[in-house]
Parts: structure tokens; C-alpha cells; sequence
């Protein structure tokens, strides 16, 4: 997950959350999902549109206005670029 999300604080900086506090030792696994949920210390590398471009769209747009709001320039760059060039949801035609 290091070649996708990077943390904006030094490894072993204690955070305080919910009544609790976590050390930071690198990058978590659940990376994205925290970055979803809002996380200010992990932000995009510029690699990470390869991870992105493979999520769903809905969870992108869904970042996309959440970095925009949060005011993470550089994640949304890299986000509308992942939107960009995923794949386009599979259609049938019915005739």
C-alpha cells in the first residue's frame, strides 16, 4: 500500500482518536478505506491511480467531493485522472 498512499505525519506520531490514541507506523492495509472515511494524515501518490482507476466509480466520486471539501488539490487531481481512465461500466443491449 506504500506505493499508493503516503502519510502526511512522521512514523510514531500518536493521533487521538474516539476517546483513544494510535501510534503511526507506516502506511495501514486499509489505507483507502481510511482516506474514504475522511483520514487527514494518508493522501494519494501519484502512483495510486493505478489502485483507483480499479475501485468502484461511485466510492471515487465519492472522494473525489470529500478531497475537494477537505481541500487535497494533488488527491484531487489524481482522482479526477483515475476517473478518467477506469472502465466504463459494462452495458448490454437489449433488442
Amino acid at each position: 500500500m506504500e506505493k499508493y498512499f503516503l502519510l502526511t505525519v512522521k512514523k510514531g506520531t500518536v493521533r487521538i482518536q474516539h476517546n483513544s490514541s494510535i501510534e503511526i507506523k507506516g502506511v495501514p492495509d486499509n489505507a483507502f478505506d481510511l482516506i474514504c472515511e475522511g483520514c487527514t494524515w494518508l493522501i494519494l501518490s501519484n502512483e495510486s491511480v493505478e489502485f483507483l482507476k480499479d475501485q468502484p466509480r461511485e466510492k471515487l466520486e465519492a472522494l473525489l467531493k470529500l478531497r475537494e471539501k477537505q481541500g487535497y488539490k494533488s488527491d484531487v487531481l489524481i482522482i479526477r485522472k483515475a476517473l478518467k481512465s477506469a472502465k466504463e461500466p459494462k452495458t448490454s443491449v437489449t433488442k
